[in-house]
This record gives structure tokens, sequence and C-alpha cells, in this order.
């Protein structure tokens, strides 16, 4: 039998709360440094500019970490979805196996507020879109869990094909 692989990756949209946590970075790291040139120059000059350069750096790391994307990959049964923070780091966020899939179908946000999971992991540019679906599955180690995600024809295909009979679209 043939390998079964295919991946997708979405950007995530940021929202109303990303933008201010990055403005409130960019003021605090912008205070922090007007106080360092401002008192530590009158007592030790090259201090201030090191304690600068630092906050620089550090505003600059946070920030650029509010840049997401996610990936899903799936290899012969098993969705691996992973989070992707400013191309610099990869943190896988689970895999699912496909004979562990209770349910697949769109994502509709209003029919999973109440439901009672042990693991939501939302991996999409935009949580209110008409291409996002959802799984609900038991994994290993983290009980019934909800993975939303935007997968392409080509990935829906592959699940479909190592989905359990009972798992309808």
């Amino acid at each position: 039998m043939r390998d079964t692989y295919a991946e997708y990756l979405v950007k995530h949209k940021n929202g109303v709360k990303e933008t201010l946590l990055q403005l409130l970075i960019v003021f605090a790291a912008a205070f922090i440094s007007f106080i360092s040139v401002t008192f530590l120059a009158a007592f030790v000059g090259g201090l201030s500019a090191v304690v600068v350069v630092g906050v620089i750096y550090g505003a600059y790391y946070l920030v650029t970490s509010l840049f997401l994307e996610y990936e899903c990959i799936f290899t012969n049964g098993d969705l691996d979805v992973d989070k992707i923070i400013c191309q610099r780091k990869r943190q896988r966020l689970v895999t699912v196996k496909c004979e562990n899939i209770e349910v697949l179908k769109k994502y509709v946000p209003e029919e999973h507020k109440n439901a009672d999971y042990q693991t939501r992991i939302i991996a999409v540019e935009d949580e209110k879109k008409s291409e996002n679906y959802c799984i609900v599955a038991r994994v290993q180690g983290k009980g019934k869990t909800l993975v939303v995600f935007t997968p392409n024809d080509k990935i829906l295909d592959a699940i479909k094909k190592f989905a359990p009979k009972h798992v309808v679209m």
C-alpha cells in the first residue's frame, strides 16, 4: 500500500487582543528604555546602553512571537497539528490518530461553546471562517480533545480514507 501524505499551512490573523498586546509591549519597552537612559546614564553610562539594547531585543522577540502559523500534516492515518512561532520555533500541539476520531465536521463555534473537552486546540487563521473543520477525538495524554483546523481538500480526502466508517463529514 502506498503511503498517504498531505500538509497544509495556515497563517493566524492577529486580532484586536494580539494587536493591543503588541502595542503594550512596545510602550513598555519605550518606557523602560526612557527610565534607563534618564536615571542609569547619570550613574553608570555604559550600563544604560546595555539595558536599552536588551529591552529593545526583548520587545522585538515578544512582539514577533505573536506571529503564528499552524501546519497540519497527515501521514498514514495520523494528523499532526504544529504551531510555528515567527518561523523560528515549531511546537507539536497534537497528534490525532484517525481510528480515535469521534466527530469530523464543519466547525460551528456555538455548538462547542459549552461542551466538556479536556483540551481545546484552535489552529486556524480566523475562528469565524466557514472553511474551518473540527475533530473531536480521544487523544492519549489529552483526553477528549477538540481540534479546530482549516484543511485543504487533500487533507480532507486523506482523513476520509482512514477515518472510521461512523465519522460523517
